[in-house]
């Protein structure tokens, strides 16, 4: 996982937005609508929303694919890879689970649309999977637990939904958002993936993060790559963040195997601190 600081923008993507806002406002009329017919006949809020699943997998092409170099958002396995791609929702937008338990909520339906709702991920972990080496594991789906208070139910100023979602405090880590650095580590040694806080812990376990298929490919980038890279930041004058590109399937994974070779070397060298 790594952070994407590239953000939609040019003619298509307009063109692109301006559907999606049709869409996304046809959404809310419709939510109104039930609303004030359940509160009418004075009974629960059933509502199903209808969204065009065409138009927010379109922004694949329109955006995702270069923003995240092929690779899902989640693992950073390239989908050249044999991982099919899929339009992932952050939030989900048709029900919520918590401990893969349903609760009460509608779903993020009115998100359906938002761009930085929408990542690309791999099938192994977005959905029910059986790992190549036998482990099964149920995916993300429509898990994503909290740690404040919900929102429910759509406010009516799209502009503001970021930041009252910002309190419902997400577990799950956002690329766009979230540096996963700060989160999530790796051992050098088995390639496995280690928390560095509970929000990494999350979502290591939400989207299987340490299945065994995953930790293999990590250890197979091991070796003559990496220490070429070591050797770039140790002679050069680049920064660790210019020696692994964005585009290098699992960034993350080099850049701790990177960071640990150096601290060997100085263990080696007498040089550490």
């Amino acid at each position: 996982m790594r952070r994407v600081d590239a953000r939609p923008a040019g003619s298509t993507y307009e063109n692109w937005r301006d559907r999606a806002v049709t869409a996304r406002d046809k959404l809310l009329e419709a939510w109104k609508a039930e609303c004030e017919a359940a509160d009418r006949e004075n009974r629960p809020i059933a509502f199903k929303a209808k969204i065009n699943e065409t138009l927010y997998k379109e922004f694949r092409n329109v955006f995702l694919f270069e923003a995240f170099y092929q690779k899902c958002a989640y693992c950073e396995v390239n989908h050249s890879d044999g991982y099919p791609v899929q339009v992932e929702h952050y939030r989900p937008k048709g029900a919520v689970t918590e401990n893969r338990e349903p609760i009460d909520h509608p779903g993020y339906f009115w998100l359906a649309y938002e761009w930085w709702n929408l990542v690309p991920s791999c099938a192994h972990c977005n959905t029910n999977h059986t790992d190549p080496l036998g482990e099964s594991h149920p995916g993300k789906k429509n898990e994503f637990p909290v740690g404040n208070t919900r929102v429910n139910a759509p406010s009516g100023n799209p502009e503001q939904w970021q930041s009252e979602l910002d309190g419902e405090v997400a577990m799950l880590l956002n690329p766009y958002f979230d540096n996963p650095e700060q989160h999530i580590d790796f051992d050098p040694t088995t390639g496995a993936a280690i928390s560095k806080s509970t929000r990494g812990a999350t979502t290591i376990s939400i989207c299987d993060l340490k299945r065994p298929s995953l930790r293999d490919k990590r250890l197979s980038l091991r070796g003559h790559a990496v220490r070429g890279m070591v050797m770039d930041l140790l002679h050069g004058d680049k920064d660790i963040d210019s020696v692994v590109s964005p585009s290098c399937e699992l960034s993350l994974w080099r850049k701790c195997l990177i960071r640990h070779c150096i601290k060997d070397l100085g263990r080696r060298t007498g040089l550490h601190d």
